[in-house]
């Protein structure tokens, strides 16, 4: 959904008798920012949407993904023990890291080895000892499967109150959570009117939250931050 459908359906619940239409026109055009009553909720719904993101991480979750990755080389072209992620644009939190070798009709896989995850630098180490030696292979040889979280997405911090067409699909939030967002919308802004109505709309956000059922795989999410050495 784009950021006006988000806003428009949130003041549809909260001015349901207006004869305002909330359509994208009259986005555009200033006419909900020169009423007097839409746009005191207008200047505030972005925060607003931006909690109501952060509800939805709190409660459900982050969802899982993988992904094909390698070691990264040196300047002269030497095997580091550190994974090249640079393709991978929602990385937020490994966990768990499968090795795939083949050679010369030896095929072979290690699930779930040891790793150290920096998480100030995003840098992802292998201890190389404990790959059965497959270190002293090309890397064409071998390649490693990373199961990871994405990160966290939620509106930019400068985005402005008539980028009307940003589309909250491009954070990864399920369709069905952007559409009761305005639910939470309504109950944040809407206290001063109506309180007892804007504390049912969010607790029916929060509820369906509570409620949602996340199709998200159960890989391990324990991160070692240290090696074991045998």
């Amino acid at each position: 959904m784009e950021l006006w459908e988000i806003k428009a359906n949130a003041l549809k619940l909260m001015f349901a008798d207006s004869d305002i239409q909330f359509s994208k026109e009259e986005f555009e055009n200033g006419s909900l920012e020169s009423n007097g009553n839409t746009r005191d909720k207008l200047v505030r719904m972005n925060d607003s949407i931006r909690r109501a993101i952060d509800l939805y991480y709190q409660h459900c979750g982050q969802f899982n993904r993988v992904a094909k990755v390698y070691l990264e080389e040196d300047i002269d072209g030497n095997m580091t023990n550190i994974l090249n992620l640079e393709n991978i644009q929602d990385f937020g939190l490994p966990n768990k890291i499968n090795i795939n070798f083949s050679f010369r009709g030896i095929v072979k896989k290690v699930e779930n080895i040891p790793f150290h995850f920096d998480n100030i630098s995003k840098t992802i180490m292998i201890d190389i000892n404990l790959i059965g030696g497959f270190y002293k292979y090309e890397s064409s040889v071998f390649d490693f499967d990373l199961f990871y979280r994405m990160t966290k997405e939620n509106l930019p911090n400068d985005i402005e109150i008539d980028d009307l067409v940003f589309d909250l699909n491009i954070l990864n939030i399920p369709e069905d959570i952007q559409r009761i967002i305005p639910k939470y919308i309504k109950g944040e802004l809407y206290e001063e009117d109506e309180a007892s109505i804007a504390k049912m709309s969010k607790d029916e956000y929060i509820q369906f939250l509570y409620n949602y059922n996340r199709k998200f795989s159960t890989f391990q999410t324990k991160v070692k931050s240290t090696f074991k050495r045998g």
